[in-house]
């Protein structure tokens, strides 16, 4: 195995994946329908496919369900520093591809401050980009993630949130040298839900003493905390009587990160 290969390798399986999809790796290489060329002078280490089966969106209740079916990831390193590789990567879309963030994506876990990450959409082909790259030891790496779909809800899902979005902002910063991919956010009636995926070297336990102060500025005070082998969790409360439940699944260093909103008594517009 070449150290390109095992690179690749390390950096794949220590990220999230789509149980049951059918999965190939490209070693070195780019997929050979993926629609956006890389800037120049990049070190590719690959790529991988997963073609998961297919689901239609739907909805009910009022809830509306998304369903990402086909997922690509690149990964890739760059000597420019990061926000001249995200300059030149926003300038190798052409203009078929449209800046926007599902709601929530402004909310709940966002980069570091040492970070750069856009999210672009494809009308034509369907198709979600996330950009995300940091500074490592003097090198800019970089995650490319392609999601495709069948139908494009953004105008009904911006409708929906709205008002949820506005009530319910929480939000934390990643520690330095933590990689997240957003993954959106809904809500019902007083509560929203934020889920992301987090890769790190820290604990769960490290991740919630980071995030403990920036919420305790926002004006949220830390309750209770509780773990299990395979769980962390930890919760505040405002003086508007809303709490945020914050939870972190698995050992790491990739970890299920959800946030939970609830606001318990009624606000006057």
């Amino acid at each position: 195995m070449t150290e390109l290969e095992r690179e690749l390798l390390y950096r794949l399986l220590t990220a999230n994946y789509n149980p049951g999809s059918e999965q190939k790796i490209y070693v070195g290489e780019l997929p050979p329908d993926f629609p956006v060329t890389l800037p120049a002078g990049v070190r590719l280490l690959g790529s991988k496919e997963d073609k998961a089966p297919r689901i239609k969106t739907s909805t009910d209740a009022g809830r509306i369900y998304h369903h990402h079916l086909d997922h690509t990831r690149v990964l890739l390193d760059s000597d420019l520093p990061v926000s001249e590789f995200v300059a030149q990567m926003r300038a190798k879309l052409d203009d078929a591809w449209e800046a926007f963030n599902w709601p929530g994506m402004q909310q709940g876990f966002l980069p570091a401050a040492d970070q750069d990450a856009f999210h672009v959409y494809h009308p034509a082909l369907r198709q979600w980009l996330h950009v995300q790259a940091e500074e490592t030891a003097g090198v800019t790496q970089v995650t490319l993630d392609l999601n495709s779909q069948e139908s494009d809800p953004r105008e009904q899902m911006q409708m929906h949130f709205a008002h949820q979005q506005r009530q319910l902002a929480v939000s934390v910063r990643m520690p330095a040298g933590t990689m997240v991919q957003p993954g959106g956010g809904g809500g019902s009636g007083n509560n929203w839900q934020s889920e992301a995926i987090i890769e790190t070297t820290l604990s769960a336990a490290a991740l919630l003493d980071f995030f403990d102060p920036q919420l305790q500025a926002d004006g949220w005070q830390p309750l209770i905390r509780s773990q299990t082998d395979a769980l962390q969790a930890a919760s505040w409360a405002n003086a508007s009587g809303a709490l945020v439940f914050i939870t972190l699944s698995s050992a790491g260093p990739t970890y299920s990160a959800t946030m939970l909103t609830f606001q318990l008594q009624h606000q006057d517009s």
